[in-house]
């Protein structure tokens, strides 16, 4: 069985709720680019769309922050989803790579 790492009080204090967040780019010329980050048993794993790829790892400290996704980063909108089935279900034009489930959500 596999053991959930922890986060520590600092992480925690950084850190976004645990969940899928979704992350919207607008490009200036109006195209989008997305990005899903999936925070769970501490760790980060993400996918986007502009290339080809499965879910890598992300540091914890790459991550944007509570403030970050409050406060509004430029062009960027962030969406909450706590599970990956409300993901794809809110978001069914999603890549397929997105809707496979990361090895940190068990």
């Amino acid at each position: 069985m596999i053991k959930p790492k922890q986060w520590s009080p600092f992480q925690l204090s950084r850190l976004p709720k645990s969940g899928y967040w979704l992350s919207e780019f607008t490009f200036t010329g109006g195209k989008k680019s997305y990005t899903a980050y999936c925070i769970m048993n501490g760790a980060i794993k993400y996918v986007r769309d502009d290339f080809n790829s499965n879910w890598g790892t992300l540091l914890w400290s790459c991550m944007p922050t509570q403030k970050q996704i409050t406060n509004g980063k430029p062009n960027t909108i962030f969406y909450y989803y706590p599970t990956l089935e409300d993901m794809v279900a809110a978001n069914p034009s999603l890549p397929d790579t997105f809707k496979s489930r990361p090895t940190n959500d068990y």
